[in-house]
């Protein structure tokens, strides 16, 4: 088995889009919900570089990795759902649109948050099948991007807030991920 960590590299490759509002280059990434109506879903990426995955490998499990800043709002639990964006070589959002209509993973992992404390670092449940559905895409290449997707899934005034690429006292999110690959190509008879 391969273990694979890694960080969003850059300030653009992770942030939020709320309420028609989009922000990659705040120090925090919100996900959840914004208001009691639940009418303002925080809609949070983390695009990861040169995932060195070889097409046909098996995922084993994956997870993403972030450091807490605060639970907000007033409602309990946080209910988010992990996504990928359904792509071969994922590119980051740039726009309120952008994120919120990037095609999605079929499969998708409930995240529900109990307590969320700042400085504290938090693993998502297991999303082998998010990563599993993306590398096994026809178009997937070793060393192309994925993006994690983390949307509201029915909750109200509650959001998970953690630390961003752009804060400069705690890490950044990262993706680790730990896969087998059986390796080459299915051996040819000759008769």
């Amino acid at each position: 088995m391969t273990q694979l960590i890694i960080s969003v590299a850059a300030s653009a490759d992770d942030g939020y889009g709320v309420n028609s509002t989009f922000d990659a280059t705040n120090a925090h990434i919100k996900g959840g919900s914004e208001d009691i109506s639940g009418s303002k879903d925080d809609f949070a990426f983390c695009r990861f570089l040169n995932i060195t995955i070889p097409k046909g490998a098996v995922i084993d499990s994956a997870y993403l990795r972030v450091i807490a800043s605060e639970r907000g709002g007033s409602g309990s639990p946080t209910l988010t759902k992990v996504k990928g964006n359904n792509v071969d070589n994922s590119t980051a959002p740039t726009t309120y649109a952008g994120v919120v209509g990037l095609t999605r993973t079929t499969a998708a992992v409930d995240w529900d948050i109990a307590t969320f404390t700042n400085g504290t670092e938090y693993d998502s449940p297991d999303i082998k099948t998010v990563i599993q559905e993306i590398i096994d895409r026809a178009g997937w290449v070793s060393g192309n991007n994925i993006t994690i997707l983390i949307d509201n899934d029915g909750g109200s005034d509650r959001r998970m807030v953690f630390h961003s690429y752009d804060e400069v006292t705690y890490a950044e999110p990262k993706l680790v991920i730990n896969y087998t690959y059986s390796g080459g190509y299915p051996k040819i008879q000759m008769f």
